[in-house]
């Protein structure tokens, strides 16, 4: 066996017993390209359906980048950065994404979203088409992102925030929805059927022809809520605050019996 030999076996056996984390795969442009891997830097990057990794990403940054089609499906993305990135049709099922920011980007003058201050642009993360079925999304920062029928099948939304997010026709059931913040929120036509929203604050936010059949609302904020020709049938409306909302019709002869004159406070 000859010198060279030697050296590169003793150095992949040292790398092993060792943990030392190999880089991923190179993505981006001859603009502006990155390695991935744990805390990698790639704010900005422009790849676009050719990216695939579902190893450790944990902490790394994807603000402002253009990753349509990214599969990051099973990843580590604990506390990844995608503040304004577009993630059209991207598949990040079963992705840990725990603590995860996807909101606006700040902006760069004294305004947070003074026009000209972000880059690419100043809102939200694009979600369209996107999969994130089962997917941990505790206690990540959804607010202000867009997209029209993400799949959010049975995903972990524990204490998010999606405030001014636009996620019509998105598919949520059996979700967690637990403590979530979602005021102001766009939820037209979701299909939100068995999800739990314990204790979630949806104050105007709009259900409307949403499906929340069989959901479990105890204790939720629906205060000035659009549900008009909502399906809540089935319902676990206990402490459901209701208050001055847009009632589904029929609402008040459903199986709980109840209407939706404000206030309106079940319990």
């Amino acid at each position: 066996m000859n010198a060279l030999r030697v050296l590169v076996l003793a150095a992949l056996a040292f790398a092993t017993s060792a943990g030392v984390a190999w880089a991923g795969p190179t993505i981006g442009t001859a603009a502006k390209t990155c390695e991935l891997g744990p805390h990698a830097v790639c704010s900005g990057v422009v790849h676009r359906f050719g990216v695939e990794h579902h190893g450790n990403l944990r902490g790394a940054r994807f603000a402002g980048a253009d990753l349509r089609g990214v599969d990051f499906s099973h990843a580590n993305l604990i506390g990844v950065d995608f503040r304004g990135a577009d993630l059209r049709r991207a598949d990040l099922s079963g992705a840990n994404l725990h603590g995860a920011r996807f909101g606006p980007l700040p902006g760069r003058g004294t305004g947070s979203r003074q026009a000209g201050g972000c880059a690419p642009n100043c809102s939200g993360a694009n979600l369209t088409g996107a999969n994130l079925s089962f997917a941990t999304l505790t206690s990540a920062n959804l607010n202000s992102v867009s997209g029209d029928g993400v799949n959010l099948y049975g995903a972990n939304l524990y204490k998010a925030t999606f405030g001014g997010a636009t996620l019509t026709n998105a598919i949520l059931f059996a979700a967690n929805l637990n403590g979530a913040a979602g005021s102001g929120a766009n939820l037209t036509n979701a299909n939100m059927a068995y999800a739990s929203l314990v204790s979630s604050t949806m104050n105007k936010a709009n259900f409307a022809a949403a499906n929340l059949n069989q959901a479990n609302l105890q204790m939720a904020n629906f205060q000035y809520a659009n549900l008009s020709g909502a399906n809540i049938s089935g319902a676990n409306v206990f402490g459901l605050d209701l208050g001055n909302a847009t009632c589904p019709s029929g609402a008040s002869a459903n199986a709980s019996g109840f209407t939706c004159s404000a206030p309106t406070v079940f319990g």
